[in-house]
């Protein structure tokens, strides 16, 4: 008898089941993917529907590609195969002729095709384009220089009472512009689908000034029930004093006034100094009241101005609305919003939306919106065995794109509930060696707990496929730091320097790994290993690291493009062509890697009294300066004749700076992100920005906001010669034969300033501290429960075939994580963690003090189930320590 899955019964009925509606709860590494492609395939070959007819929506493009190229092949098997019926082998060839017409796609392109076919009946105009985030971006930068230039001729109040709150226009260079009033408009943008919520009263520091009189009788008659020379007493007297400092006050000076509360103590005061313990307590709660009262009023008159600054900012997103229908576009906003109107409010739209999408497959449901999940239901109309839903709550984004996953706990109950629905678990796992799933399982079954405060499901365990070894799987990568207590640079060094050097052993073939596409054993390659990174923002270490030793990798998704060095020297060298007297721009530009003048060049044709200016240069000049300087001057001439585009390729052919780039440290991908510059320049015709001055504006502009734009792959996908490096959330869905994970050490804090508040039609934005609004903090108190450190390293697990990696440094203050899994450590991103680390790092068996957290009880108890075994002798530096049963041995040094 053949082997079948675990969970064989769940899997024949999703892909089977037609009258009812299927929510599907789907680990890492389930083959959730497979299992769409089966049912979808199960519905054209048994003629239930057509594909066209069929509406699968996944979370980004690039998965919709890799889900549409998987049905392409699954549909041809299928019609080459002689033991179907001759009719589902006509529907399979039929499907495969019209499968670039099926609706595989994003939540957005869907509601673009819904919008497409029923224009004037949704409100949009016919033809309209789609809006990408630079076109987007364009319109929304023309808008708030329009707004920002009127509103600064007007001598706007709203505008000054910012600059006195040092609220800055404009983002910081540096710092990105989220705490800028730029940046405020910018996020009102993206959330105008919900409205924002403001204070809707003015403060009023007269009724303040009451209520402090008020306090300050109650203080004078307490008084009486002390001894004179009470610490208390005489705090009670400050409080009368400052209230009668405010009775004659008026206007901004009262304010002022107000928010000068004195420095009181509310813990002093000696029980036999008062007559009662009801007086004593009375006088401390009053003097509380007055410390809590600047909070408050500050709080109040901060709301009031974040009110003033929304309600002002509406001119920019009305601007941005009226260039947006001037051009016929739509953004991302509107594709969604402008569908769920048009359905919800247009029966002709919905009837033909429902006859065009029989049947609707959702990937990634944890990930989705109220909004989404509301077009999704009004596409299904509750009928059963119209929708089917794929998802994982530890698996979510959390916030993410706002979104919400509650939204997929709650779908999961209702359906539990409801007739012609069901819950199906997929836990039968396809892709990780035992060893990685035994640790999965042991590690972050006990973190991983209900919780409906946080709406956190239990965890699930997940069933190791048969067929494969069951060693060691998860290993512990231990380095040691110059100093005993290293962090920052330092740490990230010997990090990086440790990691490096093991996947240059991987590299080398020191291990034996299954072969994704043949599933045979072979030695490991570089292609074979996936680094994972909480963050990108700090693998330019590991980058250099891997260098030295000679391995080549790519970061995917990265987010770094507008810092890198050879971005910064393109500008400097357009700047240069274009604005002869830009004397900085042309000293850069000649130190850059399109020219490499020396410094001693510059010197000796600065020191022989020649001009620093771009054209010809006399015969005594050094000879890389005549070049340079020539090169730049014909530039120059030809930049009013040819197009932003040809100049820069004309740039790079005349400098042979690709050629001369070609091999060097990092080569690839400073050619890869040259390009891109090039490729900017063809984008930004489309933005407006025709001129070279335009395009080196745009560019600078976008630096200077901390603008993030990823790095250009500098290889193909599968190089087996490149090594991937990805953050966390971006491997969802891949795997490789190892997974290593770096820069563990990052305490990442996730700052909520968007909370959307679907059950009111409302969005609160936190915006910065002294502007926010009302009643933020239990807010924000509120939606720090879904703090999501543990489902965060159980996620960067999933990608693991073979074996996963983390790092161990010795010799410094350890943070609560776990060193058990092979290479694989984990930290919890929860705010409050213990102190006392150190002497329980260095005695890892010994049990963690009773004041330890719930996260580092259940590390501990993770460690003693693989407790170490300790070799003869004394450790060197820059070696593993081998847990039990899942633990592995290996020098992190080939």
């Amino acid at each position: 008898m053949s082997w079948q899955p675990a969970d064989q019964a769940d899997r024949e009925r999703a892909r089977r089941s037609r009258g009812e509606t299927l929510v599907l709860e789907a680990g890492a590494g389930t083959g959730k993917t497979t299992l769409l492609v089966d049912r979808i395939e199960s519905l054209i070959l048994d003629g239930d529907a057509r594909v066209t007819e069929i509406a699968a929506v996944t979370f980004t493009e690039n998965a919709a590609a890799t889900l549409k190229l998987r049905l392409r092949e699954r549909l041809e098997r299928a019609r080459a195969r002689p033991d179907l019926a001759p009719e589902a082998r006509e529907r399979a060839g039929g499907a495969i002729d019209t499968l670039e017409r099926a609706q595989v796609s994003t939540i957005h392109a869907l509601c673009a095709s819904i919008l497409q076919e029923r224009p004037l009946e949704c409100g949009v105009v016919p033809g309209f384009r789609t809006a990408d985030e630079a076109q987007a971006e364009a319109l929304f930068s023309e808008a708030w220089d329009e707004w920002l230039a009127e509103r600064l001729d007007a001598s706007d109040p709203v505008l000054a009472e910012a600059v006195r709150a040092e609220i800055p226009l404009m983002g910081v260079a540096g710092f990105g512009e989220s705490s800028s009033l730029r940046g405020l408009a910018r996020t009102l943008l993206w959330q105008r689908d919900l409205r924002p919520l403001t204070s809707e009263a003015a403060p009023d520091p007269v009724q303040w000034r009451g209520e402090l009189v008020e306090q300050a009788v109650r203080a004078r008659a307490l008084r009486e029930a002390a001894l004179p020379g009470d610490a208390l007493a005489d705090a009670l007297q400050r409080v009368e004093a400052f209230a009668e400092s405010c009775r004659f006050l008026t206007g901004d000076a009262l304010v002022e006034r107000l928010l000068r509360v004195p420095r009181l103590r509310k813990d002093v005061g000696r029980r036999g100094n008062w007559r009662t313990a009801e007086a004593l307590q009375a006088a401390r709660d009053l003097v509380a009241w007055v410390l809590d009262a600047e909070t408050r009023w500050r709080g109040a008159l901060g709301s009031h101005l974040h009110a003033e600054l929304t309600r002002s900012l509406a001119g920019v997103l009305s601007r941005y609305e009226e260039k947006k229908r001037d051009a016929g576009l739509l953004d991302f906003v509107d594709l969604l919003v402008r569908a769920r109107d048009a359905l919800r409010d247009r029966e002709s739209v919905r009837a033909h939306a429902r006859e065009r999408f029989r049947f609707l497959l959702i990937d990634e449901f944890q990930d989705t919106d109220p909004l989404q999940v509301e077009i999704a239901e009004l596409l299904a109309s509750g009928e059963p065995g119209r929708l089917v839903v794929v998802g994982d709550a530890k698996q979510s984004i959390y916030r993410f794109r706002r979104a919400d996953v509650a939204l997929f706990a709650r779908l999961c109950a209702q359906a539990r509930e409801r007739p012609g629905h069901a819950v199906l678990q997929l836990r039968q796992n396809f892709r990780s060696r035992p060893g990685v799933l035994a640790f999965v399982n042991r590690a972050f079954a006990p973190l991983i707990t209900f919780s409906e405060d946080a709406d956190q499901p239990s965890y699930e365990p997940i069933e190791p496929p048969p067929g494969l070894a069951a060693g060691p799987g998860v290993l512990a990568l231990r380095f040691r730091t110059e100093a005993p207590l290293s962090s920052g640079a330092d740490l990230r060094d010997a990090e990086a320097d440790a990691v490096a050097a093991l996947i240059a052993r991987a590299a080398a073939g020191g291990w034996q790994v299954r072969d994704p596409a043949t599933g045979t054993m072979r030695p490991s390659r570089a292609g074979d290993v996936m680094v994972l990174a909480p963050r990108l923002t700090q693998v330019r270490y590991l980058e250099d690291a891997l260098d030295e030793h000679g391995v080549a990798c790519a970061v995917d998704g990265g987010k770094s493009f507008f810092n890198r060095q050879e971005v910064h020297e393109a500008l400097a060298t357009l700047r240069a062509i274009d604005d002869q007297a830009d004397k900085v721009s042309l000293v850069a530009a000649l130190r850059s890697s399109f020219f490499g003048v020396s410094d001693r060049d510059l010197v000796e044709h600065h020191l022989r009294g020649f001009k620093l200016e771009i054209g010809p240069a006399p015969e005594e000049a050094p000879e890389s300066m005549r070049s340079a300087l020539g090169l730049l001057g014909e530039l120059h001439g030809e930049r009013l004749h040819v197009s932003v585009p040809g100049l820069i390729e004309r740039l790079y052919d005349r400098t042979r700076v690709l050629a001369a780039l070609t091999g060097t440290r990092r080569g690839e991908a400073r050619i890869a992100n040259l390009e891109k510059v090039a490729a900017l320049a063809r984008q930004s015709a489309e933005l407006g920005a025709l001129t070279l001055r335009g395009f080196t504006r745009l560019l600078a502009a976008r630096m200077d906001e901390s603008a993030e734009e990823p790095d250009l792959p500098a290889t193909r996908p599968g190089d087996p010669d490149t090594v991937r490096i990805l953050s966390i959330h971006k491997a969802k869905g891949l795997e490789a034969p190892i997974v290593v994970l770096y820069d563990l050490d990052a305490r990442l804090r996730t700052l909520t300033d968007v909370i959307a508040l679907w059950d009111r039609g409302q969005v609160a934005v936190g915006f910065r501290a002294g502007c926010r609004p009302p009643g933020w903090n239990e807010l924000s108190e509120r939606d720090g429960l879904l703090g999501h450190g543990p489902r965060d390293a159980a996620c960067s697990t999933s990608p693991a075939r073979g074996r996963a990696t983390g790092s161990w440094c010795r010799g410094r203050r350890a943070t609560p994580r776990s060193a058990t899994s092979g290479r694989t450590c984990f930290r919890s991103s929860r705010a409050r963690r213990p102190t006392k680390w150190r002497w329980w790092t260095r005695t890892r068996c010994r049990r963690p003090p009773a004041r330890a957290s719930s996260w580092t009880r259940a590390l501990w108890r993770a460690r003693r189930e693989a407790t170490p075994r300790p070799r003869a002798g004394r450790r060197s530096a820059g070696t593993c320590w081998r847990p039990a049963a899942i633990g592995h041995t290996c020098p992190s040094r080939p």
